[in-house]
């Protein structure tokens, strides 16, 4: 059946009685008291207007009616089996509605309040008359004269040429004008619920106040003379709306809910529209002028809003995946609560006072940007982003995520940190200064390659008061100044009961152990600062890659830096609080400690090769916990006036230098042979039964091991140096053996670990290279131990007295294997 049949108006039909032609909901049609302007009441009609020839007739339920059936239903739709409609004229006033039929034709009767078809006779009854009211008329005439206010309810106008017509308020719910076009139409406040414009051309139409729920706009086209402000179109369909040129003016679009899936709208003016909870999946919008719009809540994965103006635009709670926002000005943009997973919004020509609360900036480029007046919160979340180089100088960042972040020279002066979590970002070159606080954050696996951290706070010691310098006499002399008794802190005394001063350092360092929470007592600056733990977590560094960072007066207090690699020529730990630090197995070496505060810190495990501990304080913390290197290995370090009172050595790999027949030898002890491998090795020899010593004792000796040096009955050195480019070995390159006699006759032979040490690391050109790295003696650490001193025998130092030797004393039971790694000033380990 043919679809072209043409408006031919919208009417009303009146029985004899004066009821109406009504639709039921279930699609039945009767009588029923007229009711102003009742949908269900009006029929719109397609074909001739005057009836003569044949229409059709579309019920307020937007169905037509049925060709078949005695009960009139509108239950068809427009390519369904639809009844061919004729009017007869009556009396020159009224009508009769016959149905055209193949099977016979009927005529539309009124039985009381209902209504049937009834087959034509010759004598048609009274009841089959209807008078007709035309509401709107037919589309030629509205063409001509214009259609202003009138009702196009449900209008069938699908690919008409609808161009230059008036249509200023008129009412177009339910109407279909799929692939019409409309150009220099004038659509001023028109109401157009449910309205389908799909395929239409909008490119020179007046749409302004447009309003209706639910419009559908697919596939339109709109272009530079698009001029819709004002719209009001709630859950409206733009899906795939196309832009042929210029700039369509959309300013104050109120479309809440809409759908812009895929739509071309590059160079749209759309300022303080409200698309909140839009879908604009995919949509390009490049170049467009979006200033204030409310984008709250709304789907924009993969957006073009490259070279867009957003200022002051809302996109909270907005999904912002993938979203490119190059040469876009997002002044004042609000992303708080949006999700901006691997948009960019680095290159923007304006980004000030961003508001990022809360939001969710996963993988997201922010590379140079300058955030310094962004507003970030604790829920903010930027794991993974690529921030190189982004200023965020005097930000509080407490709590924010920066999870495997890129942040290379990032600037967080005067910042704040506290709990942040920086578990595996890239910090290289980054600028904390200003006493930057981290307590409670995490920084494990980070990279924190030559940053300066002078005077960061990672510890939970929290500055309480402090004294004048003239207190630190009293202090020197194990008096509590009175004024410090007196004192209060937040409201509460802060000395309670008996206290205790221990003079840690004359004139620098005291502790205060009393019924509370001891008290650190430091001269610093011309006064004395008194602090105490606050009892918050202290920052974690676990496992950090740290070359050449800075850390002078840094307060480390109970800081967890197991693992982590901290040397090379630039790094400081000067006037710094390292006090109950965990620094097990981090690899130290090289690193300079001079005057550390170390009380209390755990080395154990550490590599500590080559490594200043001149006159830092590694003596016992508050409780008498004492500082522990058990394990450690120490060949080389230096202990020139440093303190190990009642330090834990045991099983510390220390050089200790020997002299046998006049010659003075270097090595590490490492385990005893018997005797009877004197003969062999007096020979020169290196024999299957000393391979099979090694062996038994972890250690291995290459196929061409060889003694170079002897001293028959005494010494032998024992080559141990491999290819330079075998990259499989590690350790020793020299064993040195040495006859023992001791003082219980337990007469032995001791092998110790010689310099060099064969170790692995990254060159110049990031390539892995073997390095041998020489060792000397450790320096002065018999006099940095005191009687309460474990050494690395287990023993403690106070059996020197007893008649044990000082090397007996010094030789673990249970020595660590060399480090796999000892870096130089300007080459690194491998992390």
């Amino acid at each position: 059946m043919s679809q072209s049949r043409s408006f031919a108006g919208k009417w009303q039909f009146a029985a004899i009685s004066g009821q109406l032609i009504t639709v039921q909901a279930n699609g039945v049609l009767n009588l029923s008291t007229g009711q102003s302007g009742a949908i269900n009441q009006m029929l719109n009609a397609y074909g001739d207007k005057d009836g003569i020839t044949g229409l059709w007739l579309q019920a307020g339920n937007g169905q037509y009616l049925a060709a078949s059936g005695n009960t009139p239903q509108a239950n068809q739709p427009r390519i369904g089996t639809v009844a061919e409609i004729r009017l007869e004229e009556v009396g020159g006033s009224g009508f009769r509605l016959r149905r055209i039929s193949n099977s016979g034709d009927s005529y539309l009767v009124a039985q009381q309040s209902g209504l049937i078809w009834q087959a034509v006779t010759s004598s048609p009854p009274l009841s089959a008359q209807f008078t007709r009211t035309i509401v709107t008329k037919d589309l030629e005439f509205l063409k001509e004269w214009g259609a202003m206010g009138v009702d196009l309810r449900f209008a069938y106008l699908a690919e008409e040429n609808l161009n230059e017509m008036v249509m200023m308020s008129v009412d177009l719910s339910n109407a279909d004008l799929r692939g019409s076009t409309l150009l220099d139409a004038d659509l001023t406040n028109v109401k157009v619920d449910d309205c389908n414009f799909s395929g239409g051309d909008l490119s020179k139409t007046d749409l302004i106040h447009i309003h209706g729920k639910n419009a559908l706009f697919e596939k339109c086209i709109v272009g530079s003379d698009t001029n819709m402000p004002d719209a009001e179109l709630p859950n409206a369909i733009f899906r795939g709306c196309k832009s042929c040129g210029g700039q369509p003016v959309l300013n104050r679009l109120k479309a809440p809910g809409a759908d812009f899936s895929g739509a071309l709208l590059s160079s749209v003016i759309m300022n303080d529209a409200d698309l909140s909870r839009a879908n604009l999946v995919n949509v390009d919008l490049n170049n467009a002028s979006l200033t204030s719009c409310n984008f709250t809540g709304a789907t924009m994965t993969l957006v073009n809003l490259q070279n867009t103006t957003l200022q002051t635009s809302n996109f909270s709670q907005a999904t912002l995946v993938g979203i490119d926002f190059t040469g876009a000005d997002i002044n004042h943009v609000n992303f708080s609560g949006a999700n901006l997973t691997n948009a960019r919004l680095s290159l923007t020509t304006g980004y000030s006072q961003l508001n990022f609360s809360g939001s969710t900036l996963l993988a997201t480029v922010l590379t140079g940007m300058d955030l310094v007046d962004a507003t970030i919160t604790a829920k903010t979340d930027f794991t993974q982003a690529q921030m190189d180089g982004v200023n965020l100088s005097g930000q509080t960042l407490d709590q924010v995520i920066f999870l495997m972040a890129s942040m290379k020279k990032v600037n967080l002066n005067f910042t704040s940190l506290n709990g942040a979590v920086l578990v595996g970002a890239n910090l290289a070159g980054a600028t904390v200064l200003g006493n930057v606080s981290l307590v409670g954050a995490n920084l494990s696996n980070a990279s924190l390659e030559k940053v300066d951290l002078t005077g960061a706070q990672f510890g939970p010691l929290s500055t309480v008061t402090h004294l004048d310098e003239v207190d630190a006499q009293a202090l020197d002399n194990q008096q509590l100044p009175e004024r410090l008794r007196q004192m209060l802190y937040q409201g509460k005394i802060l000395v309670n009961g008996q206290a205790k001063v221990l003079v840690r350092q004359p004139g620098q360092s005291w502790l205060v152990e009393h019924d509370g929470k001891p008290l650190f007592i430091h001269y610093q600056d011309g006064q004395l600062n008194v602090a105490q733990d606050n009892g918050r977590n202290a920052a974690i560094l676990a496992n950090t890659f740290m070359p050449n960072v800075i850390l002078t007066g840094a307060n480390l207090y109970a800081v967890d830096m197991s693992g982590a690699h901290w040397y090379g020529s630039d790094a400081k730990a000067d006037n710094a609080n390292l006090e109950q630090v965990n620094l097990s197995n981090a690899n130290l070496a090289t690193m300079n400690f001079t005057q550390a505060r170390l009380y209390g810190a755990n080395l154990s495990y550490a590599n500590l090769v080559g490594t200043n501990f001149s006159k830092a304080m590694l003596e016992p913390t508050a409780g008498l916990k004492p500082a522990s290197l058990a394990f450690a290995s120490i060949q080389g370090s230096i202990f020139t006036e440093a303190k190990l009172t009642g330090a834990n050595l045991t099983n510390g790999a220390v050089a200790l230098p020997f002299e046998q027949s006049g010659n003075k030898l270097t090595g590490v002890p490492l385990f005893s042979a018997a005797l009877e491998l004197m003969s062999s090795l007096n020979s020169g020899t290196v024999s299957k039964e000393l391979r099979q010593v090694f062996t038994d004792n972890g250690y291995s000796l290459l196929s061409n091991a060889k003694i170079i040096e002897k001293q028959s009955d005494q010494y032998w050195i024992i080559s141990n140096q491999p290819p330079y480019t075998d990259l499989s070995y590690r350790g020793y390159c020299e064993f040195v053996v040495i006859r023992v006699n001791n003082e219980v006759g337990n007469n032995h032979l001791q092998v110790c670990g010689g310099s060099p040490l064969r170790i692995i690391r990254t060159a110049a050109d990031n390539t892995l290279q073997p390095f041998n790295v020489a060792f000397g003696v450790t320096i002065d650490i018999a006099q940095a131990m005191d009687p309460a001193t474990t050494c690395p025998s287990g023993l403690r130092y106070q059996l020197s007295n007893t008649g044990i030797s000082y090397q007996s004393l010094m030789t673990p039971g249970l020595p660590p294997h060399p480090p796999k790694c000892i870096p130089s000033p300007d080459a690194f380990c491998h992390k």
